[in-house]
């Protein structure tokens, strides 16, 4: 069976730049708490950001989840986050989803962080997931450990055992594919299954990568 690494291994980075649309996910809440309009353009989100169509929570310690010393015990909900450099929030091209995402930072243009706790999606450019400007990573409970994670792609079907609540997933890998068009499906399942499955869709196309999570 095909691991992570080979696959890794024998994709080509690729030169092609692309656009993904038609992937909105359609979102309703009475907890819904809209800043677009001129409070998006103001400089200051405040405590409830807005990222592309999505209304956010500031929670710092998504920085202890992804790259920290973080428990499952301290963070005991699965979390799927785009993590990136400084530059992240201008690299987000739109997001999407149920009411609430989450950014570790509030201010205009400053969450390096942007996770999602229910479905919901996130669009980067092809070209800056190639180069590894950001990562796809997957926060899991200690429930999940055991498990598998797998993919169905169009690069191939690899699978995994679970050992690590934070996962990384293969962004960089999908971007590079080679032609315009690639997509996977990834499963995370826990090892007795009573856990809930995550899947998470990674599509590239044209000159963009559009990620969706259902929880």
């Amino acid at each position: 069976m095909t691991n992570w690494t080979t696959l890794k291994q024998l994709m080509k980075p690729a030169l092609l730049v692309a656009l993904l649309g038609g992937m909105s996910l359609l979102a309703t809440s009475n907890m819904l708490v809209s800043q677009q309009g001129d409070s998006r353009n103001s400089g200051d989100h405040g405590d409830n950001p807005v990222v592309g169509s999505l209304p956010c929570y500031v929670e710092p310690e998504l920085d202890l989840m992804f790259g920290g010393n973080a428990t499952s015990g301290m963070f005991p909900v699965a979390t799927l986050a785009m993590v990136g450099g400084t530059d992240l929030s201008n690299q987000v091209f739109d997001a999407d989803g149920v009411p609430y995402g989450l950014v570790n930072r509030g201010g205009f243009g400053m969450f390096t962080k942007l996770g999602l706790v229910n479905p919901g999606s996130i669009t980067v450019s092809r070209s800056d997931a190639t180069k590894g400007f950001m990562q796809l990573r997957q926060w899991i409970p200690d429930a999940y450990i055991g498990g598998t994670i797998s993919m169905v792609s169009s690069i191939g079907n690899p699978s995994r055992t679970i050992l690590d609540n934070d996962l990384e997933l293969p962004l960089m890998m999908m971007a590079a594919a080679p032609g315009p068009v690639a997509h996977a499906r990834i499963t995370v399942k826990g090892p007795t299954g009573e856990e809930d499955t995550l899947v998470i869709f990674i599509s590239v196309v044209g000159n963009l990568v559009t990620v969706v999570y259902v929880p």
